[in-house]
C-alpha cells in the first residue's frame, strides 16, 4: 500500500522482487480459480478492448485472451519496468504501458479495466477508480479482485499471517504508523463503495472468510 511514495520508490521495490513475485502469484492456491472467476462476471466479448491495471508479470494475460480472442486488444499497465519484461513473455502480442494507475495512460474509451491486487495500494481508492471508470466506454466493465482481512476463527488464526506478509510486500511498510490490516480492510470498502456508486449492474463476492474479495461493475449505457 503506498503512501505517497515517489512513483521510482514503487518501482523500484517491485521490480527487485519481480522474481519472487511472479512465481508466488502464479502458484499461490486457488488464485487462480479466484482470477477466472472475476474475468467470467465481467462478460466479455470477442474483440474487446481490455485494461489490466498493475498486470504485474501478465498472470492474468493467459485468461482475459481465452474470452477477447485473437481479435481482441490486451493493455497492460504496470509501474515496474521488470514487470513488464515477464508479462511481455506470456503474451507478446499484448500491448504493454509503463505507468502509473492512478493516472491510467490509456487514451480513448475502452471495454474493460481488470485490476487484481491493486487498487489497496493507492492511498485514495475512490480517486483511482474513478480515474479508471472514466476509461471506460458506456456499458463497460470494471472488476476488481484484491484481499481482505478475514472473518471469525479464519481470521484470528490467519490473519496475523496476512499482517506478516502486508509488511513483507508494501513498500516502505515500516512507514504505517496503522494496522495495515485495517489500512486493507478501509481501502478495500473504499473502493467497493465507488464502483456500486457508479454502476448500474454490480457483482460483489468473497471467498475464505473475506481474504479473497471480487468487486465487477458495469457503466451505465445512458447517464442520468
Amino acid at each position: 500500500m503506498v503512501k505517497s511514495d515517489p512513483a521510482d520508490v514503487v518501482a523500484g521495490f517491485y521490480d527487485r522482487w519481480a522474481n519472487l513475485y511472479a512465481n508466488a502469484v502464479r502458484h499461490a492456491p486457488g488464485v487462480g480459480r479466484l482470477r477466472r472467476l472475476t474475468i467470467e462476471e465481467m462478460e466479455l466479448d470477442t474483440g474487446a478492448t481490455v485494461v489490466d491495471m498493475g498486470c504485474g508479470p501478465g498472470v492474468n494475460f493467459p485468461y482475459l485472451t481465452e474470452y477477447i480472442g485473437q481479435d481482441g486488444r490486451l493493455v497492460g499497465v504496470d509501474i515496474a519496468p521488470e514487470m513488464l519484461k515477464r508479462a511481455a513473455r506470456v503474451d507478446p502480442a499484448s500491448e504493454l504501458v509503463l505507468g502509473d494507475g492512478s493516472r491510467p495512460p490509456i487514451g480513448g474509451e475502452i471495454d474493460a479495466v481488470l485490476a487484481t491486487f491493486v487498487v489497496t495500494l493507492f492511498e485514495d481508492p475512490e480517486q483511482v477508480v474513478d480515474a479508471w471508470w472514466s476509461t471506460l466506454a458506456p456499458g463497460g466493465c470494471l472488476a476488481m479482485l484484491n484481499l481482505g482481512p478475514m472473518r471469525g476463527l479464519a481470521g484470528a488464526l490467519g490473519n496475523p499471517l496476512l499482517r506478516i506478509g502486508l509488511r513483507l510486500t508494501t513498500p516502505n511498510a515500516g512507514r504505517f504508523d496503522r494496522n495495515l490490516l485495517t489500512v486493507l480492510d478501509e481501502r478495500m470498502q473504499a473502493a467497493q463503495h465507488a464502483v456500486e456508486q457508479r454502476a448500474d449492474r454490480i457483482v460483489l463476492y468473497d471467498s475464505a472468510d473475506g481474504l479473497f474479495r471480487v468487486v465487477v461493475g458495469t457503466k451505465p449505457i445512458h447517464q442520468s
